[in-house]
């Protein structure tokens, strides 16, 4: 393998560019190092189907709003996933603002546990 080192057919092509808070306000750019080849296959992806892919990594960002979910209400909302635009959870009240940034984020939400051995 000859690495990067020396290679002028390749460069960096952005794909994130995340805005978000959860506490402080932070951001997450991305991108991937390849040819042109790999530069018309990005064009290819459906854009609908992945509406964070970006082009920039310092023009507009996807914007992430995390609603404050306990770990309850989220395995709640997660075993109903993907659901239908009409259902909401009937267990517990949520704004209908936080539900639908809830559905829109759900399947790339990170799950953490923390565990004592």
């Amino acid at each position: 393998m000859h690495g990067l080192a020396g290679r002028d057919d390749v460069k960096c092509y952005p794909l994130l560019n995340f805005i978000y808070a959860d506490g402080h306000r932070m951001l997450s750019v991305g991108g991937m190092i390849g040819d042109e080849d790999d530069c018309r296959k990005l064009d290819t992806l459906n854009r609908r189907q992945l509406p964070f892919l970006r082009k920039s990594i310092d023009k507009d960002p996807f914007q992430i709003r995390v609603p404050l979910l306990t770990r309850k209400e989220r395995m709640h909302l997660d075993g109903a996933m993907p659901c239908h635009a009409s259902w909401r959870p009937s267990e517990f009240e949520m704004k209908n603002e936080d539900f639908e940034a809830y559905r829109e984020i759900y399947p790339y939400f990170p799950a953490y546990t923390e565990m004592l051995l």
